[in-house]
């Protein structure tokens, strides 16, 4: 889930790939060769554009059989690396695993000036980044942690403004992900500054997306206000940016209570989940607008819990553990609430117990002190 990266690598916001989906990729090492950085980037915009989730998984189809057809380790790494999103996005988390891991030992630790002509930046800092969230989705938070240091690591000594702004960017999500609200805050703001710092303007729009998250976490209406006053930008974004966007606007309208504004964005970007295929943030959505729905006079606390069901359904399909902790959570209280105790605690009981790490993150010390209280 990152916004950032997206903007950076996409140039062409709103266009389509103009290659054909039909090519055969060339058998001739030298041309496949030739042939393949523009097929690269075409099909990552694809991808992070994500205007048709069948087109992003035959990009990245014909993207590894291209790289396949050069013979080169270094081109496959950036061809399982565009794979690894595509399953990322469409919450295929154990999967991406694979994908992500592939592209960083494909990657090599050197090279770097062929890897910034190719990819705009080190291949392994993104990898790696992404790796970090999609172990954090599965529910390994410590050893998403350990590879969000190494991204950073590689990031702060490349010595390149591009691979150092997409290690914070990354940081900066990892952050949001574990709701570490103090450190997304202080984090955003090192990015705005250094993107600045660096002329690369295009890095501080996700920056300010979660400074702005954070500082309604604390209670600034006013911060939440000025999310939901650039929509408009993030609509025409389409895709990854537009779903970030929404998905970090609803929370952070529940944060100030203004929850009508909440279920709006929230049900914008289930509606965006549908059409582009992006899926990693449908359980977090459906968990918020649950959250609204108690909030909301005329709907009824069946609606929110047939709202919370599914979250847990989709967190549960997708192995997606931390997500499957909070909606279970909140499914939870919601049965507290209403004196089914005993199914209270047998929801949050059953994921909190499939958990071997991470018991000092905020979602766990929140499982353990309901369950205490159960």
């Amino acid at each position: 889930m990152v916004l950032q990266f997206a903007v950076n690598t996409s140039g062409h916001a709103g266009t389509r790939p103009a290659f054909e989906k039909t090519l055969i990729p060339c058998r001739d090492q030298r041309r496949a060769a030739k042939l393949y950085p523009s097929a690269w980037q075409q099909c990552i915009n694809s991808v992070l554009q994500a205007t048709n989730p069948l087109e992003s998984t035959a990009s990245a189809e014909w993207l590894i059989a291209l790289a396949h057809s050069t013979g080169s380790d270094f081109f496959l790494a950036g061809a399982h690396f565009v794979e690894g999103i595509v399953l990322h996005n469409g919450g295929d988390f154990q999967d991406a695993i694979g994908a992500f891991s592939e592209a960083i030992t494909l990657s090599p630790a050197h090279e770097y000036e062929r890897q910034k002509r190719y990819y705009s930046l080190l291949l392994r800092v993104p990898a790696f980044g992404y790796l970090a969230h999609t172990l954090w989705y599965l529910g390994h938070p410590k050893l998403a942690e350990d590879r969000m240091a190494t991204a950073l690591s590689v990031g702060r000594n490349a010595d390149h403004p591009q691979s150092l702004m997409a290690a914070l960017s990354f940081r900066d999500t990892f952050l949001f992900l574990m709701r570490d609200i103090e450190g997304v805050y202080e984090g955003a703001n090192e990015t705005i500054r250094l993107s600045t710092e660096s002329r690369l303007p295009n890095w501080s729009i996700g920056a300010e997306l979660l400074s702005g998250w954070a500082a309604a976490a604390g209670g600034d209406r006013e911060a939440a206000q000025r999310l939901l006053a650039g929509e408009i930008g993030f609509q025409k974004a389409y895709g990854v940016m537009a779903m970030v966007y929404y998905l970090i606007t609803a929370e952070a309208c529940v944060f100030v209570k203004d929850y009508k504004s909440a279920l709006t964005a929230a049900q914008k970007g289930l509606e965006l989940t549908t059409q582009t295929g992006i899926r990693y943030s449908e359980s977090e959505l459906y968990r918020i607008s649950a959250e609204c729905l108690l909030h909301t006079a005329g709907r009824s606390r069946k609606e929110a819990e047939q709202q919370l069901e599914r979250a847990l359904e989709i967190s549960r399909s997708q192995q997606a553990r931390s997500l499957e902790l909070r909606a279970a959570l909140a499914l939870g209280r919601l049965w507290a609430d209403e004196g089914k105790r005993t199914e209270a605690r047998a929801v949050v009981q059953r994921v909190y117990g499939a958990f071997t790490e991470g018991f000092e993150t905020d979602d766990m010390l929140r499982a353990r002190r309901l369950l205490d209280q159960l």
